[in-house]
């Protein structure tokens, strides 16, 4: 999968709009953040479907989040884990 041009990123607006509101999460380039100085989740697309990357310890772990519900799901996972950090 390559990483999600503009186009995709424009459709995920509404749930980067609720990671934007997230203290600690810093947006250098539209849909990548940052936490604590480190690449923290950015987004692919292939074949159809949309993917997410977030960094929880050393490694990125990828989510499927072609859907809607997923896309809810990995803004829940992402605000539990800054939460705890």
């Amino acid at each position: 999968m390559k990483h999600a041009s503009a186009s995709t990123v424009a459709v995920l607006e509404p749930w980067l709009d609720k990671l934007r509101t997230v203290d600690g999460l810093h947006e250098r380039r539209p849909g990548v953040f940052y936490f604590k100085g480190r690449a923290f989740v950015h987004f692919h697309e292939g074949n159809g479907a949309i993917a997410a990357d977030i960094r929880r310890d050393e490694e990125f772990e990828r989510f499927d989040i072609t859907r809607v519900k997923e896309r809810d799901q990995f803004v829940r996972l992402v605000l539990r884990f800054v939460k705890t950090k």
